[in-house]
């Protein structure tokens, strides 16, 4: 009679496996000869629904159920490619055993499509481990503080945060208008970080613009440069800022500071230097250039 090995397939994100994994996981123990569990993998940085990295989660697994195979499964292109490396890994492990692929209800046996055989398991009750994670609160103790560490410093790659900033240039006058936070004597272009849900760069100008000076109109967004920022808040760490900027011109409307900023005022476009913070001075070079090309200065509006 050929022995056969349950595989189960699953993310298992989550400080400790809850009840529906373990009916899973037992399950398949008391049906099969041998359970072969992979944990899936992104291969990118941590996210909401991707926290835990694969050695945190295989150790968990391994030590609720030291007779199961642990091994890591990684995200694919298309089911196709995910279902021949799974076919791999249960060569790899159990050459001699017939697979059967065991899952419950919003599991991998929908994307497996491969030859092995699938057995569904009833599962306990609706137990989300999203709605799981979402209960996770702060708690006072240095494993706690040690796993945040962990998670931070040993499973993040560095990375660069974008930002757009923009020059708003006025139509009747050599001025842009500039941005100055509470905090700051200095003023700067108006700017923030991208949104995951900018569906473009410029979508992330035209929204920064709303959010930080009001209801005023803007046109010709127009891609200048892009260059790292030296700000201060990622000042010593491995990560930092790239700033791509922009200049747009301003239709109609009246600027009123809002979301960080405190006061916003049109300058001069040839008289920046003294006034600009020093994480914006490189943009006057840009800025310099393009009056060179446009001839945009007090003669322009003569």
């Amino acid at each position: 009679m050929t022995n056969t090995v349950a595989v189960i397939a699953g993310r298992f994100q989550l400080a400790e496996l809850h009840a529906g994994h373990q009916h899973l996981i037992e399950t398949a123990l008391s049906k099969h000869d041998a359970v072969l569990i992979l944990v899936g993998v992104h291969q990118g940085q941590p996210t909401d629904r991707n926290p835990l990295d694969f050695a945190t989660r295989a150790n968990m697994l391994r030590g609720a159920y030291p007779q199961c195979v642990v091994d890591a499964i990684a995200d694919a292109r298309t089911n196709q490619h995910w279902s021949q490396q799974l076919d791999a890994l249960v060569k790899k492990h159990f050459p001699d055993h017939e697979p059967v692929l065991v899952g419950s209800r919003d599991s991998f046996l929908s994307s497996y499509e491969g030859s092995a055989k699938k057995q569904y398991i009833e599962p306990l009750a609706d137990i989300s481990a999203t709605a799981v994670r979402n209960q996770v609160t702060v708690e006072d103790s240095p494993a706690f503080r040690n796993g945040v560490i962990h998670a931070i410093t040993k499973q993040r790659f560095p990375t660069a945060y974008p930002v757009v900033d923009v020059a708003i240039l006025h139509t009747t006058a050599p001025l842009v208008l500039l941005g100055r936070k509470a905090d700051e004597t200095k003023w700067r272009f108006v700017g923030g970080f991208v949104d995951p849900t900018d569906v473009s760069l410029e979508a992330a100008v035209r929204r920064e613009v709303r959010e930080e000076v009001g209801a005023i109109e803007i046109a010709d967004i127009t891609y200048r440069a892009s260059m790292p920022i030296n700000d201060f808040r990622y000042r010593g760490t491995s990560d930092g800022i790239i700033s791509t900027f922009f200049t747009a011109t301003y239709i109609f409307g009246a600027p009123q500071a809002s979301d960080d900023l405190e006061e916003v005022r049109w300058f001069e476009i040839t008289k920046l230097t003294h006034v600009l913070t020093s994480q914006h001075l490189a943009f006057v070079e840009v800025l310099n250039n393009l009056i060179k090309e446009n001839h945009y200065d007090s003669e322009s509006f003569q």
